[in-house]
């Protein structure tokens, strides 16, 4: 008896993920911007502690990242902006472009890879994404367990409810945010970007508002203070994303 192997098939053990990306420069340093689906972030990104901060980075809002897995679930036409990452030299670009602009990019997985990816801004979301995943995968393991000795009636709304739930992490997986890594091996070097972000971070809050748009009509700046947003949305806009 022969068996035919289809290699093609076989995972075996990765410890990097490969992406198209965008290199560009910025500052004296090389960029690769690419997007990534939600559900990457866990895997190539550490995932903060709220109990054990990154001494490269601020103390971790575990009600604050919460509230952005909250914001993912409630609203299916979200928004965020790209994360910002530092790469200390595990990445790799393969150009595929003639003008070696558009690649792909190799990154170490957070646990197992070489050269891990240091988060400049982005704690929140990634902690966000990744508790949603958690409670999405216990309400269904829950279900699971219930559904096998729930009545007709009760058994039918456990079934609506895990669909729902596997609905969500679904769009984990199909919805993509984007992702700015900057190439910067020095960790002086690093830790001042992580300043320069907050600090400008701090002076573009300072400076938004209806103050900050003196050309626009009274009726403009209305409409543009109008608008009541999320909770995530508030604390996101002082630079704690």
């Amino acid at each position: 008896m022969s068996i035919t192997v289809d290699s093609s098939r076989l995972s075996l053990v990765r410890e990097e993920s490969t992406y198209l990306a965008i290199r560009t420069s910025q500052g004296g340093r090389t960029v690769y911007t690419t997007r990534i689906p939600l559900a990457d972030l866990s895997v190539i990104l550490t995932i903060p502690d709220p109990a054990k901060p990154d001494p490269d980075n601020r103390k971790v809002d575990i009600t604050h990242a919460k509230g952005f897995g909250q914001y993912l679930a409630d609203n299916p036409g979200w928004v965020a902006p790209a994360l910002l990452i530092r790469d200390t030299g595990g990445c790799r670009f393969e150009p595929i472009s003639e003008d070696g602009s558009v690649g792909y990019l190799t990154v170490p997985w957070s646990i197992g890879g070489i050269g891990r990816l240091i988060t400049i801004d982005g704690q929140h979301r990634i902690l966000g994404v990744h508790l949603e995943k958690k409670r999405i995968t216990d309400e269904v393991s829950r279900i699971d367990r219930e559904i096998h000795r729930a009545n007709e009636a009760k058994k039918a709304k456990l079934e609506q409810d895990r669909e729902a739930l596997i609905g969500r992490m679904q769009r984990l997986k199909e919805e993509f945010v984007g992702i700015d890594i900057y190439v910067e091996r020095d960790g002086v070097k690093g830790q001042q970007m992580f300043v320069d972000v907050a600090d400008n971070a701090k002076g573009i809050s300072g400076a938004s508002g209806p103050a900050s748009t003196p050309h626009a009509s009274p009726t403009a700046r209305s409409a543009i203070s109008s608008p009541t947003p999320s909770s995530w949305a508030r604390s996101t806009s002082s630079g704690t994303g």
